[in-house]
């Protein structure tokens, strides 16, 4: 066995096998604050911002909203509640853009009176330490929090699993090229996202909480260090991508490999983001439902790079002409989200919504990913999966229309990191074949 083979198979067992060091260019927004986004004149709010079941309008045209009301809600149990980010009236509701599944669905169009009169609803818990665990999981369904590390699932749901949890995960690695709005979130909001963890803590009982950051963030490793108490462990994890996607982090922190098929809870963990412990934070201390998110804007032709608090329903247009000098150009894409898993937007005509993590603007590809080109074999993708499964071979398969054969092979348990369409020396489009390959295989099974 020659030497790279040996080195495979040692990282292999270290639980660092596959994955990528893309360029993580985080150093145009690594040390700037936290600043306000500037508010819109009006805010686009979708009625879709979650796994789970679509919410119906609480509100009609021509009502006067404030700033924290909630305007959509839904009986299901997965699905979360959407608020007003501004006070003011409804001009409409109709179908807006959503951003992540390019779809039109039902949004609330508000005109922004920029006087932000807080709904009566939003004030802080009373006696917070009293609070029981059941107190708290409604406290935070009815403020509309979900995961936000883009994902966009109930955060309510996942605090009340149906089997027994022993530890809980806070994902602080941010391994997304750009993105550094989580980063800035443990800087600077430290107190607040121990006091966020410690409120899931109370609520799933759990025995550990570990809080893994990846080593290229030696400031915000710092301050969590200095306000975690003893029940809280910051784990510092060599910087690799994709290091935050959760079966990766459980394998690379606990040593626990989640199924395919599977999900974290069945190995006994809860994995949440940082951000998402932030907003626990704000729903239990403050009453402030989820109505405004930090992300990180940046990229090509970005005049303004930073950090920002914007308020969910903000028009992407209005993103791009504040920060941006020319974002839009035959040579330039943007991306809702990082580089490699964020979603390409062709249309500017949306806005931001509860899993945005930021807004980046790349240049296009100089040999765009195709379909149709022919693999050579080099098996480089199968060595980047961090999954350890066979994009080639799912490529392969999909184009002889033999899509049971990707199901026997796990192709469900694709994350769809993207680091196998990143590394093609064919430049194939693995990750689009892979994800066409699993939408058709979950409709059979459907119908």
């Amino acid at each position: 066995m020659n030497k790279l083979s040996n080195a495979n198979l040692e990282k292999r067992n270290q639980g660092f096998y596959g994955g990528l060091h893309p360029f993580e260019n985080k150093d145009t927004t690594n040390e700037k604050p936290i600043s306000s986004f500037p508010e819109p004149e009006t805010v686009s709010i979708l009625l879709s911002q979650h796994t789970g079941a679509i919410c119906e309008p609480l509100v009609k045209s021509g009502d006067t909203v404030q700033f924290g009301q909630k305007i959509g809600d839904s009986n299901s149990f997965i699905s979360a509640p959407v608020h007003s980010s501004v006070s003011g009236k409804v001009i409409s509701i109709e179908e807006a853009l959503h951003p992540a599944i390019q779809k039109k669905v039902k949004a609330v169009i508000i005109k922004n009176d920029f006087k932000n009169t807080q709904h009566e609803s939003v004030k802080p818990a009373v006696n917070i330490e009293a609070l029981s665990k059941e107190e708290l999981v409604n406290i935070i369904r009815e403020k509309g929090i979900v995961g936000l590390g883009g994902a966009m699932f109930p955060t309510h749901v996942k605090l009340k699993p149906p089997k027994p949890v022993d530890t809980l995960l806070i994902n602080g690695c941010e391994c997304e090229p750009y993105l550094t709005a989580d980063n800035r979130v443990m800087i600077e909001h430290a107190r607040e996202v121990i006091s966020g963890i410690q409120i899931l803590e109370k609520i799933l009982g759990t025995k550990q909480t570990l809080i893994a950051i990846e080593d290229n963030k030696p400031q915000a490793v710092e301050a969590m260090k200095t306000q975690t108490g003893s029940s809280i462990t910051v784990s510092t994890l060599p910087s690799k991508y994709p290091q935050g996607a959760e079966k990766v982090l459980i394998k690379k922190t606990l040593g626990r490999d989640v199924p395919a098929g599977k999900i974290p809870l069945d190995v006994g963990v809860v994995v949440t983001n940082v951000s998402t412990a932030l907003s626990v934070y704000d729903a239990v201390y403050k009453g402030t439902p989820l109505i405004e998110r930090i992300i990180t804007i940046s990229g090509k032709n970005c005049s303004k790079p930073g950090n920002y608090k914007v308020k969910l329903g903000t028009p992407l247009q209005n993103i791009l002409k504040h920060c941006f000098d020319k974002p839009a150009d035959t040579n330039t894409e943007i991306k809702m989200g990082g580089p490699m898993m964020g979603i390409l937007q062709p249309s500017i005509e949306t806005s931001i919504i509860k899993g945005t993590t930021g807004i980046i603007t790349v240049d296009k590809k100089v040999v765009e990913p195709d379909t149709q080109r022919s693999c050579i074999k080099c098996g480089r993708c199968v060595d980047a999966c961090p999954m350890e499964l066979y994009p080639l071979f799912y490529a392969y398969c999909s184009s002889k229309n033999k899509l049971e054969d990707n199901e026997k092979y796990d192709v469900a348990a694709c994350i769809e990191c993207g680091s196998c369409e990143n590394i093609c020396s064919s430049k194939i489009a693995l990750t689009s074949i892979i994800k066409q390959s699993k939408r058709i295989i979950a409709s059979k099974k459907v119908s």
